[in-house]
């Protein structure tokens, strides 16, 4: 039996407080090969409820969910984290969507890498003559998506497509991060009291290569200033190099240096 997982959700807010429900998921039975050659079942990006534009109010969208809900005792609308999700789980997945909803500038904001959103109208058109289900497909409006203000415009030219379809189109509206792995979790380089700070030093790996974090095996470098971890003195910094025993885990030149 097919079912579908969902692996992520991040919702879209818009600046006028309506929300697009963007979620990770897949079918059960579909498989794929990842950027490794592995294979792993299929996963996408989806906003939900295509064939409308996606973009909803906050009672709009929770009516939306209940609409899906009520089809007997325990209904099983899809699966996430390993469990079957019944239609309280299923509203409770909608009510933390909207809770957690941030705008593109938030995940900006709170990500060194957040990916842009690929947006698209789906056709499909009936052809004449053929069997009821024979349709020629079509794109329109493609285009990558950076910035608030590139959704709202997008979803302006889509609800005008829609409102201009023939009887003989399905007209599906699609919204995606790129890539089809979970966002990256919001980068916690340093604490707020650290911001505060007039000046502060950063250990560097080389020419250009700031050091972010060290993990059990690896050691995360980056080509910018801004992300590296940051300490409060140089004698901080000389300390966690020696305490980490960085200079003899990794092939390197190590240095202090001030930043700010």
């Amino acid at each position: 039996m097919s079912y579908t997982i969902v692996y992520d959700r991040q919702f879209l807010k818009l600046e006028d407080g309506r929300i697009i429900p963007m979620t990770l998921l897949g079918s059960s039975n579909c498989w794929e090969r990842d950027s490794d050659g592995k294979e792993r079942r299929e996963r996408y990006w989806t906003s939900f409820w295509e064939q409308t534009v996606p973009a909803y109010t906050q009672d709009e969208l929770m009516q939306k969910a209940e609409e899906y809900c009520g089809g007997g005792e325990y209904q099983e609308h899809f699966k996430r984290g390993g469990k079957w999700v019944d239609d309280a789980a299923f509203l409770r997945f909608f009510r933390n969507g909207i809770a957690q909803a941030k705008t593109m500038q938030e995940l900006a904001d709170e990500h060194i890498h957040t990916p842009p959103i690929w947006a698209s109208l789906s056709i499909w058109t009936k052809i004449p003559g053929g069997k009821e289900w024979d349709s020629r497909h079509t794109t329109e409006c493609s285009r990558y998506l950076h910035s608030d203000d590139e959704v709202v415009a997008f979803l302006s030219i889509a609800g005008e497509r829609l409102k201009h379809k023939t009887d003989d189109e399905t007209v599906y509206v699609c919204l995606k991060y790129y890539g089809s792995f979970p966002l990256p979790k919001p980068e916690r380089i340093f604490k707020p009291k650290e911001l505060l700070t007039d000046g502060f030093y950063v250990v560097t790996f080389g020419a250009g290569r700031y050091v972010m974090k060290v993990t059990k095996g690896f050691l995360h470098h980056v080509p910018y200033v801004s992300a590296a971890k940051r300490f409060r003195s140089e004698q901080d910094a000389e300390r966690w190099i020696k305490q980490r025993n960085l200079e003899n885990r990794f092939t390197g030149d190590f240095k202090v240096e001030k930043a700010a």
